[in-house]
């Protein structure tokens, strides 16, 4: 009996970024030519905030560009949350191609949400191909409680589990899943689901050359931006369940490809003008690059993102977290499309008065969680860890070579007079009573990363995005 080729194509955490597709889309053409009842577009989530481009044309131009790139799946990530219930809805409701999302409850209709699937069976060159869509659970956390009315989302591998069953049930020969976990849960999702074949995630930006391999299930991801691709062939006996096959390999957009003319260059040639009028104008310059790192905290976008907000402000601490920032920002003329893509966000530098020993409890909590939830800190306030309890855990954590300084200690004394907070991780110099002017974010102050109690701050002063203070720190600061 002939063996079935299916070759699946995957995108994620594009975060609005288009232009990179007209590269991509050579390789998805080829291979609808090659194979054209067996190939398939996917997106792993994160789809379409996070750029100029969707600063610009909203979030139309990423629908758009899916319909004409011709996606057949998708899920969501925590970040297509980020507008709230109701866009979410809506977004889905419009999507150009199946969402799936297996894990994500509508609490006041109780059941999934409107216009997804937890699962779907796809036939592709005769093979039935079983795909689950989960997202990742910290977007309860992540997000302000706002921003998630009406929405629940459970264990992800409870939910993978419960379809891998009814997949298998209803004649699936080979299933995987579209994820939105990050890598290091897409580990544990392979262990604790042993039957899958497959995963092709997204969410920590990973880019996989090589897939890697828990039991019997492949695990690949594809990067971010439309930076890359991943590309995942393999065949079926169609006598049988399973994948007999495999290859996989990452596809890069690189600038010197050829761009054919097809619809989706049709279209983006179309938009670029229209982003261009809006983003390129000249903000200021820099006389040397600012870099960011996600592995380290306090590199050198977050010094200057903390240095500006500490200005406009007046604020005698900062504390910001890190994923605000995206992109790093060359040296030399600026434009506003740079700044945006650094700062593509909505969040709002606002003061708010606090307790040192809030403050200090903030703290505490960040330096026990070190990921890249932590918070940076600037400003005249000292923060010192306990060395005797964090030392190794930080050091297993974060690489040690990264840090050109010592790095249990941010800022510097505003007072003599030293306390410890009650998990006793974080000593400050300053009374515990003493308020002081804090400058941070809307997100956070709202609840975003589950950070500020309810009641502990109250906004008092709103300066604009952080981009737009970034932006003004460039154009009246020489740097």
């Amino acid at each position: 009996m002939k063996t079935g080729h299916v070759t699946l194509l995957f995108t994620s955490d594009e975060h609005g970024y288009l232009q990179p597709a007209a590269r991509l889309q050579r390789e998805v053409n080829a291979a609808r030519q090659a194979n054209p009842e067996g190939t398939m577009l996917i997106s792993s989530g994160d789809v379409f905030e996070g750029s100029a481009e969707t600063g610009v044309l909203g979030l139309d131009g990423s629908r758009e560009l899916m319909a004409k790139a011709g996606y057949g799946a998708m899920t969501l990530g925590n970040h297509d949350f980020d507008r709230g219930t109701e866009v979410v809805k809506d977004w889905v409701q419009k999507a150009p191609c199946k969402v799936l999302v297996s894990n994500v409850v509508d609490t006041q209709r109780g059941g999934p949400l409107e216009n997804t699937e937890a699962s779907h069976i796809f036939e592709l060159n005769g093979v039935k191909v079983g795909l689950v869509g989960v997202t990742t659970q910290e977007t309860l956390t992540i997000n302000p409680k706002e921003k998630m009315v009406g929405l629940d989302i459970t264990d992800p591998m409870e939910s993978v589990q419960r379809e891998l069953t009814q997949l298998k049930a209803q004649g699936a020969q080979v299933v995987g899943v579209i994820s939105h976990l990050g890598l290091p849960t897409d580990r544990k999702l392979a262990a604790a689901v042993p039957g899958l074949d497959f995963i092709l995630g997204g969410h920590t930006h990973d880019a996989l050359e090589t897939p890697e391999q828990v039991g019997k299930t492949l695990i690949a991801h594809p990067g971010c931006f439309r930076n890359g691709m991943g590309r995942l062939d393999f065949t079926v006996d169609p006598a049988k369940a399973g994948i007999a096959t495999s290859e996989y390999h990452l596809i890069t957009a690189k600038s010197q490809d050829p761009v054919q003319n097809d619809q989706v260059s049709e279209f983006l040639e179309r938009t670029s003008q229209q982003v261009d009028e809006a983003m390129n104008t000249p903000v200021g310059h820099l006389s040397r690059a600012y870099h960011t790192d996600p592995n380290f905290l306090g590199d050198e976008m977050e010094t200057l993102l903390s240095n500006a907000s500490e200005r406009a402000a007046g604020a005698q601490v900062v504390m910001l977290n890190q994923k605000v920032i995206r992109a790093g920002l060359h040296e030399g003329e600026l434009t506003k499309r740079d700044v945006f893509n650094a700062f593509p966000f909505d969040n709002r530098l606002v003061t708010v008065k606090m307790k040192a020993a809030d403050i200090a409890e903030i703290y505490s909590d960040s330096v026990n969680r070190l990921d890249q939830s932590s918070l940076t800190s600037s400003g005249r306030f000292s923060l010192y860890h306990n060395r005797e309890s964090h030392a190794n855990a930080l050091v297993e954590n974060v690489p040690r070579q990264e840090f050109e300084a010592d790095p249990f200690q941010y800022g510097a004394p505003i007072q003599s007079e030293e306390f410890f907070c009650q998990s006793d991780t974080i000593a400050c110099d300053v009374a515990p009573d003493r308020e002081l002017v804090v400058g941070t974010s809307d997100y956070l102050v709202s609840g975003g990363l589950n950070y500020f109690k309810t009641g502990v701050a109250s906004i008092v002063r709103d300066l604009g995005t952080l981009r737009e203070v970034v932006q003004g720190y460039i154009e009246k600061v020489a740097l």
